[in-house]
């Protein structure tokens, strides 16, 4: 290997390695014939090391080193860069098997928190099944009264003519305990993404702001991040709202009907 070439071949090392001189005095003869006598080694980089000698400071390239000398001295930093780089891999593959298994955990939850909801699904439409079979053995009355909606600012507004559904309380409590667990994983999942989301809205925001230059460009990518944004929020808060737990409510009951 010539030594123009064993200077590119250095290059995988990423930064530079700097060392307190702990080595003695030494001689060194370039290939060109410079010589630096009674030089101390005080820094050792990727391609070069820097020294003191009577003269003041130089910076000599291992190129126009011989090979023997550039070798010695590059050894340290080719072994530091290796470990340096080992180290990161290794790091980067316990952060993969946490996420793997955070995955494999997520989605272990989910499968049970499904299982449980099929189940009190069908605990649901059972009970719901026998309240029906009661009704139509008993005496038949008549229900009256007025439907209110509460606020939360304490207002009651009364509702027009509405179909009142009544589900059994034995029946409902294991559906929707079973139903919070489904949503709070869903929830779970979908929150990383409503993040991501964001942060390219607000990216795009600022963009459209301040770059007059590209300003059409950076428009329709705010508009476009702010439509993914609004989509994905929407996907995660659905699981927030009433509609998810009374949507399983209704469609156990159409079950139960039918």
């Amino acid at each position: 290997m010539t030594d123009a070439p064993r200077s590119r071949a250095i290059c995988f090392v990423l930064f530079a390695f700097c060392f307190a001189s702990v080595a003695p005095a030494d001689d060194f003869k370039t290939i060109k014939g410079k010589e630096y006598k009674n030089a101390t080694v005080t820094r050792v980089e990727p391609d070069e090391i820097v020294i003191r000698y009577k003269s003041g400071i130089s910076k000599i390239f291992f190129a126009e080193l011989p090979r023997e000398v550039a070798d010695k001295w590059l050894a340290p930093v080719i072994a530091a860069g290796k470990a340096a780089e080992a180290k990161r891999i290794e790091a980067q593959k316990a952060v993969d098997r946490e996420r793997v298994e955070k995955e494999r955990d997520r989605k272990e939850k989910e499968k049970n928190a499904n299982a449980e909801l099929g189940g009190a699904a069908e605990q649901f439409q059972a009970a719901e099944q026998r309240a029906a079979d009661a009704y139509r053995t008993a005496p038949k009355g008549t229900l009256l009264g007025q439907v209110f909606v509460s606020s939360t600012g304490g207002e009651n507004f009364k509702l027009g003519a509405v179909e009142v559904g009544l589900f059994a309380r034995d029946a409902i409590d294991p559906l929707l305990a079973a139903a919070k667990k489904q949503a709070d994983i869903k929830i779970q999942q979908l929150s990383p993404a409503v993040d991501a989301a964001k942060a390219a809205k607000d990216q795009a925001d600022a963009a459209a702001k301040y770059y007059s230059q590209s300003y059409r460009e950076a428009l329709e990518a705010k508009y476009r991040t702010r439509d993914e944004y609004e989509s994905i929020l929407a996907s995660r808060d659905f699981y927030y709202s009433g509609a998810f737990y009374l949507g399983l409510l209704l469609g156990s009951a159409s079950r139960c009907g039918n």
